[in-house]
């Protein structure tokens, strides 16, 4: 017995009877995302207005934005020119993406932590750092930070890879994050004269021990950084992961 199989070539359309969407998503935030989201817009300007207060009102910047459209898919007439249309259609992915940050290790010679505080009422200390921008490698984007966060610039050569972290995403519609670690040359006494802060992200810094550092830092951040320290010791650089529960065999 055999088969014979027909290939049915489709073409996919937009609906010319529903309007598109456009939709917002704060993604700010080291360790936990904002997730503000924007609500659904039929005009790409609205979402825009959304996300231009939204950044005024938290001194967020990060935002994913969405523009949904409705289509129908029709059995194509056209023979081999409808055939191309749909194996192109169906090639397309989407690629999903998922969040960068890099912080720093900034040391003095009695080996305190540089910490620094962000200008939001009632946030925890932290390490100078941020969100990687797109094009933007994990180590330029902790250069930029301690630029643009303490006015800080050291030799790039001199930076170190301390470790990675994969965090698992903490509920449902938040996404699993990649974050880095590195440290930078030594701050001397002298060095301190250069600090500028950037107000409007920071609004002060301070030197303490690694107890008590760790003791002030964000949960998640003073976890990270005590795992890498204690780890640091046997090898020089460290893979690390954080679940929210335990994985399936």
């Amino acid at each position: 017995m055999s088969r014979v199989f027909r290939f049915v070539p489709y073409t996919i359309t937009q609906d010319a009877a529903v309007c598109p969407e456009y939709t917002a998503e704060c993604v700010a935030g080291d360790e936990e995302e904002c997730a503000a989201h924007s609500g659904r817009f039929v005009d790409r300007g609205d979402a825009e207005t959304w996300m231009f207060e939204h950044a005024r009102d938290t001194g967020h910047r990060p935002f994913r934005r969405t523009f949904t459209d409705y289509a129908d898919v029709d059995q194509d007439q056209d023979g081999e020119h409808g055939r191309e249309r749909g194996e192109r259609a169906g090639g397309v992915t989407v690629a999903h993406g998922f969040p960068v940050t890099a912080h720093v290790l900034i040391a003095d010679r009695l080996g305190r932590l540089l910490l620094v505080h962000p200008a939001k009422r009632g946030a925890p200390w932290h390490l100078p750092g941020g969100i990687v921008e797109p094009g933007e490698s994990p180590l330029d984007a902790a250069r930029r930070e301690v630029r643009e966060e303490l006015g800080l610039t050291f030799d790039a050569h001199l930076w170190r890879f301390l470790a990675v972290e994969w965090l698992q995403a903490t509920g449902p519609g938040r996404r699993d994050r990649l974050a880095f670690l590195f440290t930078s040359p030594r701050l001397y006494s002298g060095d301190e004269s250069r600090i500028v802060l950037q107000q409007d992200e920071v609004d002060a810094w301070r030197w303490e021990y690694t107890g008590s550092a760790l003791g002030l830092l964000h949960p998640r951040m003073s976890e990270r950084v005590g795992r890498a320290l204690r780890t640091h010791r046997a090898q020089p650089a460290s893979y690390l992961e954080s679940r929210t529960e335990e994985p399936t065999p």
